[in-house]
């Protein structure tokens, strides 16, 4: 079986310096030990901190009902193609079908 020699340990650090730098490698281990966390979390089922503060937001950024607005009230263009009112943002005309 392969296991790691304390020599082995050491070439693969100095290498980890080399690549990362020595003020970036706590950076990049703590940032992986965030996310090992973060994931054992998630397969456990456990709901983070930051989950929480999301699922917040979510509640309080709900978008209007369809029957709260009034959609003659929305700015309309021309289709370059069929010259049919469509509605601004519209990625395509309802007529044609061509791209806006």
């Amino acid at each position: 079986m392969l296991r790691p020699e304390p020599l082995d340990i050491v070439i693969i650090l100095l290498v980890a310096i080399l690549l990362f730098g020595a003020n970036r490698l706590p950076e990049s281990a703590r940032a992986m030990g965030t996310a090992l966390r973060e994931f054992k979390d998630a397969l456990a089922g456990k709901e983070t901190e930051s989950d929480a503060a999301n699922a917040k937001k979510e509640v309080q950024h709900e978008l209007p009902k369809s029957s709260e607005v009034n959609q003659d009230d929305l700015p309309r263009t021309q289709c370059k193609v069929c010259s049919k009112p469509v509605r601004a943002g519209m990625k395509f005309c309802p007529e044609c079908g061509s791209p806006q």
